[in-house]
């Protein structure tokens, strides 16, 4: 809900709001809403704008190697087992690398092999980056 990330305005509102809709009171409706919508485009707008900012920050931040380097492996275990479940599971886990400057690239061209039924290929990018 809104009051729990903060904006308990705007969700007092949004009950008022709901109230007036249930006793068909249409003068407040006309006369709050927009204001509502306003003020509820605001908290998306900065919402959105925390997000990116927390995605910046985490892709600026240097990238755990050790920790990337082990799923690496665990993927690469997956691949030549064909073990679907495991190929799924690293493949998800290697998607937040793929914002890293130093190797974000290399893996979306692994996370797209696999993807394909490239294992192969998928399994060779790995090792070159060991």
């Amino acid at each position: 809900t809104t009051a729990s990330i903060g904006a308990s305005d705007l969700s007092k509102t949004a009950k008022a709001l709901e109230i007036a809709g249930k006793q068909k009171d249409l003068a407040f409706i006309e006369l709050h809403t927009a204001q509502f919508l306003q003020a509820l485009e605001t908290l998306l707008n900065n919402i959105n704008a925390a997000i990116l900012a927390h995605g910046k920050e985490k892709s600026q931040n240097s990238m755990d190697f050790e920790a990337l380097k082990n799923k690496l492996s665990e993927l690469n275990r997956a691949l030549v087992a064909f073990d679907y479940v495991a190929i799924d599971k690293g493949a998800n886990d290697l998607q937040e690398w793929t914002q890293a400057a130093e190797v974000g690239g290399k893996i979306e061209s692994i996370l797209q092999n696999i993807l394909i039924g490239e294992h192969e290929e998928a399994v060779a990018e790995i090792e070159r980056l060991y």
